[in-house]
């Protein structure tokens, strides 16, 4: 059962009057234009689609809890051989499956958005190889 959830905020005097001639400037309700600033916040970069629920509205993520990432730590444990093949970039790993990866943190966590993951487990590879020493005993 899908159901639209109710948001309750606190604005001053002049946060409310300037949100009120903001959605009367762009010919809509003030609801309409927080909807939008929301999609705009939690939605994909580069031009990708908001990810949606029911109705058209955005996926927001109501409550932070912890997350158990047993499956992605043992995917990680059991394919460090085949890791070494993205030394220098960041892994994004659900459940047990690589999803992205990348030299860029950011990229990758909003590719792995882009693919319905709200929260991503994001590993950062390193590259030993470019180090200029290495140590040994």
């Amino acid at each position: 059962m899908n159901r639209d959830a109710h948001l309750s905020i606190r604005l001053t005097s002049a946060e409310k009057q300037a949100l009120e001639g903001a959605a009367r400037a762009s010919d809509t309700t003030v609801g309409q234009l927080v909807r939008r600033a929301v999609r705009q916040i939690t939605g994909c970069s580069a031009g990708a689609p908001a990810r949606e629920g029911g109705r058209g509205r955005p996926i927001v993520q109501k409550a932070c809890r912890p997350v158990r990432r047993e499956r992605e730590l043992r995917w990680l444990e059991e394919h460090r051989e085949e890791l070494s093949a993205y030394r220098g970039n960041w892994v994004v790993v659900q459940d047990e499956r690589l999803v992205t990866f990348g030299p860029d943190l950011r990229s990758v966590t909003e590719q792995a958005r882009c693919e319905g993951i709200d929260v991503p487990f994001v590993e950062w590879v390193p590259d030993f190889t470019s180090h200029g020493f290495s140590m040994g005993l």
